[in-house]
């Protein structure tokens, strides 16, 4: 990707005005925009907004956009809180060098299929905040969009979960998955994203009460698609599969 101007705007308000003006494109850690071949008018650098740390508010967790994935990775209150699994879920992507550089931002951000942080996080019952429409649930932005809006955090709710579990299927070490999913168990309410690519994810709850039926609700109850990573019905069984796993991982843990 080519660029005539590059801004490194110091506040949040600043950076939404020009993430309005057209041929503006928001830098994150540029691992994907970088293989682009294409000219934009203005590349906008937010390194200087103070959206790089991960803080424990209230209102929950706060992850800013410009957190690197080996940030979230490591994080002890984002481990403690997910009970390990952020680990699980982002330590497959790529390497630590890639991992180092791409941010959480950039990564919901395109809300993406293939997306294991946007998995993880729907699960969990995130939301995104966005300077111009403020806080809105996960799924709503993962469904909607925001087009030129800033994504400026990740919000997670204060009720730690009692149970985290997350499954992904890689072809290789390195690939994009051809599925990724996410478990999440709050007292007796179950809350599972499946993010078959190349479609967006999708999320359900179930009573933990009824596990026995949910890998069969889930693996045809949800949207599947093929692709060259794996066929539509290949994800349905691995749906099925994982989310016996998962339930498995939570029996015994809870």
């Amino acid at each position: 990707m080519n660029f005539k101007n590059y801004v490194q705007p110091e506040t949040v308000s600043e950076a939404l005005s020009l993430a309005k003006q057209s041929g503006t494109v928001i830098l994150g850690g540029m691992m994907w925009l970088n293989l682009q071949k294409r000219t934009v008018e203005t590349a906008v650098d937010l390194s200087r907004l103070g959206l790089d740390r991960i803080e424990s508010t209230p209102d929950g967790i706060r992850i800013g956009a410009y957190v690197t994935l080996r940030q979230a990775e490591t994080d002890p209150t984002l481990v403690d809180y997910t009970r390990g699994a952020v680990g699980k879920a982002l330590a497959p992507i790529v390497g630590v060098q890639f991992r180092n550089t791409a941010t959480v931002g950039g990564s919901v951000f395109g809300r993406f299929g293939f997306s294991d942080p946007t998995t993880l996080f729907t699960a969990l019952g995130a939301s995104v905040v966005l300077a111009e429409r403020g806080v809105i649930p996960m799924e709503t932005f993962i469904r909607e969009g925001a087009p030129r809006d800033l994504l400026t955090h990740i919000l997670l709710p204060k009720e730690k979960p009692d149970a985290v579990s997350v499954f992904a299927q890689r072809n290789s070490a390195t690939d994009f998955p051809a599925l990724t999913s996410a478990f999440c168990l709050r007292g007796e309410n179950l809350r599972v994203t499946v993010s078959p690519a190349p479609v967006r994810g999708e999320t359900r709850e179930f009573p933990f009460s009824d596990a026995e039926k949910i890998p069969e609700a889930l693996a045809n109850g949800l949207k599947f698609d093929s692709n060259r990573l794996a066929s539509a019905a290949y994800r349905a069984r691995l749906t099925g599969v994982f989310a016996s796993r998962a339930l498995e991982e939570m029996k015994k843990g809870v």
